[in-house]
């Protein structure tokens, strides 16, 4: 799976918010990073436009969606601390899946929509089912 790395930090003035310095690893490829700042999207998809692109079967146009939000938009998450969180949105018809950690952890599947905090080391599936043509694999 991907990896997803991230440091969220208060940013230094004068550029006032928040920002996350992250790094994502493609199962066999070169390392990538951005500085997601708060409001701001990293899109993972199928799209030439996205920040992320995949261009393969079973992903989504935009398939999933990487974001800085404050822990009261985040069903489940602790309310500790001050700063933002990167979460992970599943957009797909295919689904993601993410596991925190040790790569024998199980995958967990994300409901379409749904936000789910991650935390450095995390790892995305994406697709978490995959097509061959117009055929839904298992």
């Amino acid at each position: 799976g991907w990896r997803v790395g991230g440091r969220c930090a208060a940013m230094e003035a004068p550029v006032k918010g928040w920002r996350c310095d992250l790094t994502v690893t493609p199962p066999a490829g070169v390392e990538r990073h951005f500085v997601l700042r708060a409001g701001g999207v990293v899109r993972i998809g199928r799209k030439t436009s996205c920040n992320i692109p995949l261009d393969f079967e079973g992903v989504s146009a935009v398939h999933a969606e990487l974001l800085l939000l404050p822990p009261a938009e985040i069903p489940g998450a602790s309310a500790e601390g001050d700063g933002l969180r990167l979460c992970v949105r599943d957009a797909s018809r295919n689904g993601t899946a993410m596991r925190q950690g040790e790569a024998d952890a199980d995958w967990e599947r994300l409901g379409k929509g749904a936000l789910r905090q991650l935390s450095s080391g995390s790892q995305l599936k994406i697709p978490l089912r995959g097509r061959r043509g117009h055929t839904q694999l298992p």
